[in-house]
């Protein structure tokens, strides 16, 4: 069920940036590949820092629920509002939604990554494995919808129908994937092993005082100890030997954000870095080149920019996928590869000024390959770095962790697409 949380918490970005090639030509003057990263990050970063002190005064319930059905709501407009409504107030309007659909996006996200922090490291890993599959799911519908209505050439003034109504399918199909995350939501809730977890934040920020519930002798405080373990791999009793540790804990007062910060900012930092390196160049850079084997028709560029976003969803889904699970980066020593990864910067830049020699940075080759990596660690760096990071503090603090977390990750991308939008102009 987390990895259908992790496809919902990066879906609206996903399912926005998918669908660049009918923005692109509907606001063919405009640029939606830089805008629409900039003005749905740059909400989602100031609202996702309001929502490490928002947590503890609205429940998980409200921050997620609510801003996952105004999502869903907004991507159903959005494809309506750019058809119906003509040139500028129509840029203006789906500028205004996007900025929208960032704030909401910005609680539904930490809201997510906060849930999963409470719970052992196997469930942030299933989130981020969940994000990037988010990318594949909304390649795979845009493939179709794509194929079944594409792109015609139109006289100026006219309307392309076909691409209309692909994306006004592509876009219902996202908003029912986020429905689907809402009942999930519920589901997971009602499991006694959700419920243990989330009675130790249910007041105070995650403390479940032992003073409230009659001391740590009163037989409900025992048999709630004995509801679930903490393993990884399923339920158990919890071992008696621990009885004592978790009645300390219980009891703890919850940590400020600064301390939590002191904590997990050396992993939180490193996520930033990864998601920074990665948005100076993507979606931007990447799909300002074509391959040679195609043609520069309105279908060929739609066609160019859905093959490049998928192989990117698709490599990086496996780095996520095996960051889970094979761990060759210790807490220490990931940072090495988090430097490395700045390569492909310059990397993708002489890809997309066709740089010499030709054979290398002009080949189609090249650039699939170049993604490919590129990719792969993205996906492999940040996976790791967001399990590392909560485990760096105690039980009653991994949802503050969890959300420290997700805004570093906003930020990264957020930073990225901004340095993007100034090195495109001097290229």
């Amino acid at each position: 069920m987390f990895f259908l949380f992790g496809v919902g918490a990066v879906l609206p970005f996903n399912a926005i940036v998918t669908a660049i090639d009918y923005f692109s030509q509907r606001f063919p003057t405009r640029d939606p590949a830089f805008t629409f990263s900039l003005i749905l990050n740059g909400p989602n970063l100031v609202f996702s820092f309001a929502n490490v002190f928002l947590a503890s005064c609205l429940s998980l319930k409200i921050r997620l629920v609510a801003s996952l059905m105004f999502i869903l709501t907004m991507l159903f407009v959005l494809p309506l509002v750019s058809n119906f409504v003509t040139e500028p107030l129509a840029w203006i309007l789906v500028i205004l939604i996007i900025i929208c659909v960032g704030i909401a996006n910005a609680f539904a996200q930490s809201g997510i990554f906060g849930f999963a922090g409470m719970l052992p490291e196997k469930y942030i890993g299933a989130v981020m494995f969940g994000n990037g599959l988010s990318g594949i799911v909304m390649n795979v519908f845009r493939i179709i919808t794509l194929a079944i209505f594409p792109p015609i050439e139109v006289r100026e003034g006219e309307v392309d129908t076909s691409a209309f109504i692909g994306c006004l399918i592509y876009f219902a199909i996202a908003a029912l994937v986020l429905m689907l995350c809402i009942f999930g939501y519920f589901v997971v809730c009602k499991t006694s092993f959700a419920r243990h977890h989330m009675s130790k934040i249910n007041s105070k920020q995650g403390k479940y005082s032992t003073e409230k519930i009659g001391g740590p002798n009163n037989p409900s405080l025992t048999l709630h100890r004995n509801i679930m373990s903490e393993e990884t791999r399923g339920y158990s009793k919890i071992n008696t030997n621990d009885t004592e540790m978790n009645a300390q804990e219980l009891n703890t007062e919850p940590k400020t954000f600064l301390t939590v910060y002191k904590e997990v900012g050396f992993m939180a930092f490193q996520v930033f870095a990864c998601f920074l390196i990665t948005f100076v160049v993507f979606p931007g850079t990447h799909l300002s080149t074509h391959f040679d084997f195609m043609g520069n028709s309105l279908a060929d560029q739609a066609w160019f920019s859905v093959i490049m976003i998928t192989l990117y969803n698709f490599f990086d889904t496996i780095g996520r996928f095996a960051g889970g699970f094979v761990k060759i980066f210790s807490p220490t020593t990931i940072i090495s590869l988090t430097i490395t990864r700045l390569i492909f910067i310059p990397l993708s830049v002489l890809v997309q000024i066709g740089s010499t020699p030709s054979w290398i940075f002009e080949s189609d080759w090249f650039r699939i390959l170049n993604m490919a990596i590129f990719a792969l660690t993205n996906g492999y760096n940040s996976t790791l770095c967001m399990v590392y990071g909560p485990s760096c503090t105690d039980k009653n603090s991994k949802e503050r962790a969890g959300i420290i977390m997700s805004l570093h990750l906003v930020g990264g991308i957020f930073g990225g697409s901004l340095i993007s939008s100034f090195l495109m102009t001097l290229i």
